[in-house]
Formats: C-alpha cells, sequence, structure tokens
C-alpha cells in the first residue's frame, strides 16, 4: 500500500513540483528510521565515512570543519565490534508558519562491544520547506552509556535552527 501512495505521489510531484504540501507528505511517508540506522550502523561497522557523510544535513556539511575527519574520530571512538543494536525514540519537533513547515525526529541507537556500552543520539530532519536542502542528520552524538554523566566523545551538530537560516 505504502508503495502505490509513494507511486501516487511522486506522479503528482512531476504535474505540481512547486506544491509543497505534497512534498511535505511524501517526505514523511518516505523517512524510514528503521532504514536510516540501519544505514548508520551499517556505514559504522565497515567505516563509511562518505555514507554518513552524505546523509548530513547541508547546514553540518558547510559548517563543520573536516567533517569526514570528526566522522571517522566518531567511529574511532568506538573500542571494538558491536554484535547487535537497538533503537529507541526519543522524540520530534514540528513547526509551521506561513505556509511553511519544518519536521524532526529524534531516536537513539544503544549498542555495546566487549569493552564498553555506547548511545547514538541523532536528530533527523524529515521534511523542510524552509530550507529542503537541511534535510537529513542535524544532530549525531556518541556517548559512553555506562557512566553516570554520560560523557560525551564526539558531537556533530548543526550550528543553527533549518527555520533560521
Amino acid at each position: 500500500m505504502t508503495k502505490i501512495i509513494i507511486s501516487i505521489l511522486l506522479f503528482l510531484l512531476t504535474l505540481f513540483p512547486n506544491w509543497t504540501g505534497l512534498q511535505m507528505y511524501y517526505d514523511r511517508i518516505a523517512f524510514d528510521r528503521d532504514v536510516i540506522t540501519n544505514t548508520i550502523m551499517s556505514a559504522i561497522e565497515t567505516r563509511d565515512v562518505v555514507t554518513i557523510e552524505n546523509m548530513m544535513c547541508e547546514n553540518i556539511k558547510q559548517n563543520t570543519e573536516s567533517l569526514a575527519e570528526k566522522i571517522g574520530n566518531l567511529i574511532d571512538a568506538i573500542d571494538g565490534n558491536f554484535s547487535s543494536y537497538r533503537r529507541s525514540n526519543t522524540g520530534g519537533y514540528s513547526k509551521t508558519d506561513g505556509g511553511k513547515s519544518v519536521e524532526t525526529a529524534s531516536w537513539d541507537i544503544y549498542f555495546s562491544t566487549a569493552k564498553q556500552k555506547y548511545r547514538l543520539l541523532i536528530t533527523w530532519e524529515i521534511t523542510n520547506n524552509y530550507a529542503p536542502e537541511e534535510k537529513g542528520i542535524r544532530f549525531f552524538t556518541l556517548i559512553e552509556d555506562i557512566s553516570p554523566d554520560f560523557p560525551e566523545l564526539v558531537e556533530i551538530a548543526a550550528t543553527k535552527p533549518s527555520w533560521e537560516l
């Protein structure tokens, strides 16, 4: 059923490419936390910095000095290999103003190696017609999940909310 709806939306987008409500609806249907989570964890496991970099929003790509190196540092901070992981939804944000809209989703990925427990905090911009290029990862932080103060190992974050760009 989802494939049929997506096909219809894609057809309508070719007829009405500037209809922002239709684009936002398509973005929401196409968004899949499980696919994104699996892609990120596979990229971490295979040390595929480029895949993670391509998932970042434009603000991060333009304003994070040495982004590929920072992603590599995040991967390097993981001590050992993980065998499994689980995702936990943590919330999201939605703003609509004057026909413009932005929607984000946040979740954590919990995983362990033989030496340490970790949590990867993610905020993903699902839809944005303020600045469509800002869709993607807006917050990406690795923390140790075992100590009481949850020390941050590596943080990659957008510098401003996308509706202020």
